[in-house]
């Protein structure tokens, strides 16, 4: 991973990929496995972290540049997961937020409450309609 100045604000993302019941976590696990030396090949990635819990694959990442971030998220293995991924998976959460190095990584406690916030003002914001 590069060198950060510590001056530097980083953009974050939080992500929950929930199971649709009776899906299999297997091609979740697969993708995810696959996916990870394309990560560690992404420049301005400063580190991520995966964990599978509870029926979800919770993913964190740190970005320096967001145009990186956008390159991977179109990149042809990350659409590919995407579109066979999809039939499996009940719509994501994702939280985006900005933090300064010092503060990284976080911890699986705050990724998932930002995540759950996330998901209750999209909820909100539906319900509002």
């Amino acid at each position: 991973m590069p060198a950060i100045v510590p001056s530097a604000v980083l953009t974050l993302v939080g992500v929950q990929l929930r199971l649709r019941a009776g899906a299999d976590a297997g091609a979740v696990i697969c993708w995810a496995d696959r996916l990870r030396p394309e990560l560690d090949r992404t420049p301005d990635l400063t580190g991520y972290a995966l964990q599978f819990t509870g029926g979800s694959l919770w993913v964190v990442s740190a970005w320096s540049r967001r145009a990186s971030l956008t390159a991977f998220e179109r990149g042809a293995l990350h659409t590919a997961a995407q579109r066979e991924l999809r039939p499996l998976l009940r719509p994501p959460v994702i939280d985006v937020w900005r933090a300064a190095p010092a503060d990284l990584p976080p911890s699986w406690e705050e990724v998932r409450r930002r995540i759950h916030a996330a998901g209750e003002r999209t909820r909100t914001r539906l319900s509002d309609r």
